[in-house]
């Protein structure tokens, strides 16, 4: 089992056969998507599944800065219920280990497919949106754990899923206990969370000093949010 990154003439009609086969059996899949999968191709943003060196799955991807988001992910109809989806996404993981991308996102789809995210690590996490949704995010780099309360103490961050004025009898739903920083602010395990920049922060810095406030509205929101998630590498400011 390979995962190719610069799938070949081939594969491509490989795949195209088995997503309108796939669509013509089931009035499903993702042969709609057919133009925005040719696009990825033209990329590089589409890594294929080789059994025998014939294409059997792909994974459609964009990156942005830290961030990877999955926007198909599809076995062969007849080699679903295999194991093959797993080692594809595993296979995937392995190739951004040593990257600068930290988290990968996706959205559900279908939204049965949940179940299968879950299993292999990702978790589900909470949007704002018109669309009934189900997003999920998958973590590629080592992480601060969250505590049940910061310790005002020592650098620590706390986080509300709720703008300031809905927060006020509300306990940070988040808590960092930022203890053990190198000399250049640099953690040793960053901070990764999805959110809202409009969500409450408090970072409550080693000598007592506070900056409270919407997430986007601190000096260093733009280093600090990235594509829907807080990522924090070095302690603020």
């Amino acid at each position: 089992m390979k995962l190719e990154k610069k799938p070949n003439k081939t594969h491509i009609r490989e795949i195209e056969s088995w997503l309108i086969e796939e669509y013509n059996q089931t009035g499903m899949g993702f042969y709609h998507n057919w133009e925005t999968i040719i696009n990825g191709l033209s990329k590089g943003q589409v890594f294929c599944l080789l059994e025998n060196n014939k294409a059997i799955g792909f994974i459609l991807w964009r990156g942005s800065e830290k961030v990877i988001t999955i926007d198909i992910a599809t076995i062969k109809i007849d080699k679903r219920g295999k194991g093959l989806g797993r080692q594809m996404i595993k296979l995937f993981y392995d190739s951004f280990k040593f990257s600068d991308y930290m988290v990968i996102d996706l959205q559900c789809s279908p939204e049965s497919s949940e179940k299968f995210w879950s299993s292999i690590g990702f978790k589900k996490y909470k949007i704002y949106s018109r669309q009934n949704t189900v997003k999920m995010f998958g973590l590629l780099s080592n992480t601060l754990k969250c505590t049940e309360q910061a310790f005002l103490a020592s650098p620590s961050i706390e986080l509300w899923d709720v703008e300031p004025f809905e927060s006020d009898r509300v306990e940070p739903h988040w808590c960092w206990n930022v203890d053990m920083p190198t000399d250049s602010g640099k953690l040793f395990s960053a901070i990764i969370q999805p959110c809202n920049p409009d969500w409450r922060m408090r970072y409550v810095k080693s000598n007592g000093e506070i900056i409270d406030d919407k997430i986007k509205y601190f000096p260093n929101a733009e280093e600090i949010l990235c594509e829907g998630f807080l990522i924090i590498e070095n302690l603020p400011l």
